[in-house]
């Protein structure tokens, strides 16, 4: 009577709750996250599943139809009327791949033993979660001492008879971890300890970060670690036409959660491209013209700011002198100041200070799209015609003022400071050392070398060349 009793409510019960759920529940479904790689998801298939139910009077597969009209898989138990339970399902054998770290979502109803009337003591509502490793298939056999518990899993909700005839169906999403894992596969086995239980769904996954392209460089496709902290460093290879900037190779870290985190390095492009995107491209014809332009009209000692012929005789140790001590040629006659800046920038004594080709290409660019700054004359002041050949102290006539000093160079953010300390001419400026610039009240490193570099460059222009040289 009591096996009756047991089969009449676990169909009665299966049946009504089973379309129900279908109906109601499994297109209910979060998207599929593209972070995760799935190896099993019973949901997806359409066929019998074939799990393995130990006795064969526990669990039982129905099959029914989504809102979609879309064949799917169940599976269900409710042995309720009867104590001590011990109905097990196991699910084919699942190839792990790559993955470390697994993670199991299952969705699920459960009956609230309160509403069944006659369990008192029998009816649970919990069930257990276990898996057992293997490198391979073991067939259709199921020993329980084999598989390793995962967890008791509980229901954040059950329904009840009521719930049924509103037809309102309350779905569980329990997600756990399993891992490391040590061999090729695993099965997964689910506990049947006395409750009315619907399986709706079983989706067996791992994460991943998958590739992209970070500051020029590719990161491939990366398993996440086994542990839940785990960062995995990841090299990346530079895109075509880029290469690894000094000392500073690319990497990135990816996260327990399937992110790229902590990025480390870069590349750049190499010499002859720009950077657009994600590539490096060639520059266009415009670029290179005007690229070359720039160089050719750079600081030169045998030069006349006029780019006339050169026609001035020093040794060649006086011209490397000078332009240790910070000289370099004024602009030529009409040359817009940030084309003249950007000469100067490329004419800086530590190599690590001059712009980057994709700098320099970067400002070209910004030019030529705005021509009245390339029409734009070098300022109101008249410049010396060639301060090399000048053998007296030169006035610094390209400036008018310590304050217009300081706006050409970006630095009028101090003008109070140099009127303050009682520099008011050029001359007395030209004369500070390092340590009269740190007095001022400039912290900041590299504020002190720009100020620094160009009282050098002013300074540079009293010097007097003398001797018998060479034509350069």
């Amino acid at each position: 009577m009591a096996a009756a009793s047991s089969a009449r409510t676990r169909s009665a019960w299966g049946w009504t709750v089973l379309g129900l759920v279908l109906g109601a529940l499994v297109s209910r479904g979060a998207p599929h996250d593209a972070k995760e790689v799935v190896l099993l998801d019973s949901k997806a298939q359409q066929t019998d599943l074939e799990w393995i139910s130990y006795p064969p009077n526990g669990w039982e597969e129905i099959s029914g139809l989504d809102e979609n009209y879309t064949p799917i898989r169940t599976y269900q138990v409710c042995q309720v009327m009867e104590a001590n339970q011990n109905n097990w399902l196991r699910t084919n054998w699942v190839e792990k791949g790559h993955a470390q770290r697994i993670f199991v979502e299952l969705k699920f109803t459960l009956r609230d033993c309160n509403s069944l009337p006659g369990v008192v003591g029998t009816c649970k509502e919990t069930f257990n979660l276990y898996y057992h490793e293997t490198d391979s298939e073991t067939g259709r056999g199921l020993r329980e001492s084999q598989y390793v518990k995962i967890d008791t899993i509980a229901a954040d909700e059950s329904f009840t008879q009521g719930d049924l005839g509103e037809r309102k169906m309350k779905l569980n999403t329990e997600v756990r971890i399993i891992g490391p894992l040590a061999r090729r596969g695993f099965y997964l086995a689910f506990q049947d300890v006395g409750a009315c239980i619907a399986l709706v769904s079983v989706k067996v996954y791992y994460k991943k970060c998958w590739s992209i392209i970070e500051n020029l460089a590719t990161f491939p496709d990366t398993v996440t670690g086994s542990e839940f902290s785990s960062l995995v460093e990841v090299e990346g290879a530079c895109v075509s036409d880029a290469e690894e900037e000094a000392e500073n190779s690319p990497k990135m870290h990816c996260s327990a959660e399937g992110e790229w985190l902590v990025p480390i390095g870069k590349c750049i492009c190499k010499a002859g491209f720009h950077q657009k995107g994600d590539a490096c491209e060639p520059p266009t014809p415009s670029r290179v013209r005007l690229a070359s332009s720039q160089h050719n009209q750079g600081p030169h000692p045998g030069r006349s700011p006029s780019n006339q012929a050169p026609c001035i005789l020093l040794s060649p140790c006086k011209v490397i002198k000078a332009i240790e001590e910070g000289y370099r040629l004024p602009a030529p006659m009409d040359c817009p100041p940030g084309l003249h800046q950007l000469m100067l920038d490329c004419w800086q004594k530590e190599r690590a200070e001059r712009p980057k080709f994709e700098q320099i290409v970067g400002l070209l660019d910004k030019m030529i799209r705005n021509p009245n700054t390339l029409k734009t004359p070098a300022g109101t002041c008249t410049r010396p015609i060639s301060p090399l050949l000048d053998q007296n102290p030169p006035d610094f006539s390209a400036f008018c003022s310590v304050s217009e000093w300081l706006e050409a160079i970006k630095m009028e953010r101090y003008r109070d400071n140099f009127t303050a300390a009682g520099y008011n001419s050029l001359q007395s400026v030209a004369r500070m050392s390092i340590e009269d610039v740190m007095s001022l009240g400039i912290s900041l490193v590299g504020h002190q070398k720009k100020v620094m570099s160009s009282i050098q460059t002013m300074r540079a222009q009293v010097l007097h060349l003398h001797g018998t040289g060479v034509q350069v």
